[in-house]
């Protein structure tokens, strides 16, 4: 974006923006999912999101963000929240 010679206040206004978060809206039906599209489902992505949490909880996932630790999904709780996830879906009808 810049040459090596610019200061961070020079950087940071030329990245502002260049990264966009996605909406929830319309989410399920937005597949793949994550930065490198590893995921086809959203039930796929919340499972290894609850298995990174047991990871990290247990001290076995190397630099993980302690956030994560928080993460408690049993089974129910992921069908339930794809279910929900999935039904965050614009309305196009009139």
């Amino acid at each position: 974006f810049a040459d090596c010679s610019a200061t961070d206040d020079q950087l940071l206004s030329q990245s502002v923006g260049v990264v966009a978060t996605r909406t929830l809206r319309d989410l399920g039906q937005d597949s793949p999912f994550l930065h490198d599209g590893q995921f086809n489902t959203i039930t796929d992505v919340l499972t290894f999101y609850q298995h990174a949490s047991v990871l990290a909880r247990a001290g076995h996932q190397r630099n993980a963000d302690p956030r994560i630790q928080n993460i408690a999904l049993n089974n129910a709780d992921l069908a339930d929240l794809a279910a929900f996830l999935t039904a965050l879906n614009e309305d196009y009808s009139n």
